[in-house]
C-alpha cells in the first residue's frame, strides 16, 4: 500500500512539473497569443442602463487598444437576444505584448470602471496556435 502510494504521488509530481514546464516554454516563445474574455453584465432589468453603459466603456477600450503595440486584432461581440453578454476576441504578437496591454492606463481603468456593471467574473483564456 505504501508503495503504491508513493508510485502515485511521484507520479503525480512528475505530471505536475511536466505541465508547468509546457506552459512555460509557451509562453516563452514569440508566437501569436489570442485571448477569449466572455463577460457578463448585469441585465438592465436589475440595474438599469448597465448593458449601454457597459457596452460605452467596451467602445472605449476597443478604441484604446487598437493604438496597443503588438496588437494584431480586437474583436468586441455582444450575443443576440442576450445584450448583457459580452466577448472579446484579441490577438497578440505575443504573450509580452498582451502583458504590456493589461499594464496600460487605460485598460486598468476599464477594469476599475466595468466593475459596478459586472454579472459575473471575466472568463478570460489565453490560447495558442494548434500547430
Amino acid at each position: 500500500m505504501t508503495i503504491r502510494f508513493n508510485f502515485l504521488t511521484v507520479l503525480l509530481a512528475f505530471t505536475v512539473s511536466t505541465l508547468l514546464v509546457t506552459i512555460c516554454a509557451a509562453q516563452a516563445t514569440n508566437e501569436p497569443v489570442t485571448i477569449v474574455s466572455h463577460v457578463d453584465i448585469i441585465p438592465d432589468a436589475y440595474k438599469p442602463l448597465s448593458e449601454e453603459n457597459a457596452a460605452r466603456l467596451f467602445h472605449s477600450e476597443a478604441t484604446a487598444t487598437k493604438h496597443d503595440a503588438g496588437l494584431i486584432s480586437f474583436v468586441l461581440l455582444q450575443e443576440n437576444g442576450l445584450s448583457n453578454h459580452f466577448t472579446i476576441l484579441e490577438t497578440w504578437r505575443d504573450t509580452r505584448s498582451y502583458e504590456m496591454h493589461q499594464g496600460t492606463d487605460h485598460t486598468i481603468e476599464f477594469r476599475k470602471d466595468i466593475q459596478p456593471f459586472i454579472g459575473s467574473p471575466f472568463d478570460a483564456r489565453e490560447d495558442h496556435p494548434l500547430h
